[in-house]
């Protein structure tokens, strides 16, 4: 999952991203055939800098489409990640590339 903070707002402390990625832009990839991520995954994290590093805390969620593979009947999952936490490279061959605009959540 891709998403653009802007570094100078991290200055004034941590920011709230709230919001959807389509799936598609989620990078989810299934190699099951009967699990597909069709729908948007949903956020809300807080990013704030540590060091030479931003910290990324919260929550993400996605409802996957599914067919069981017994009887074929489609039925959805819900996928939560709650607490989420990420530590995002500032520098180095690990840093953070480029990926989505997203402005503070109000």
């Amino acid at each position: 999952m891709s998403l653009k903070i802007n570094i100078r707002h991290l200055e004034a402390g941590g920011i709230l991203l709230r919001g959807e990625l389509p799936a598609a832009e989620a990078g989810l990839d299934f190699p099951d055939e009967l699990v597909h991520a069709r729908q948007p995954v949903r956020y809300e994290l807080t990013a704030q800098k540590s060091g030479r590093n931003i910290l990324v805390r919260g929550r993400v969620a996605l409802v996957l489409d599914c067919e069981c593979a017994r009887c074929l009947k489609a039925f959805q999952q819900r996928v939560a990640l709650e607490p989420w936490t990420a530590l995002v490279p500032l520098a180095g061959p690990e840093k953070a590339g480029i990926g989505r605009n997203l402005t503070p959540a109000p």
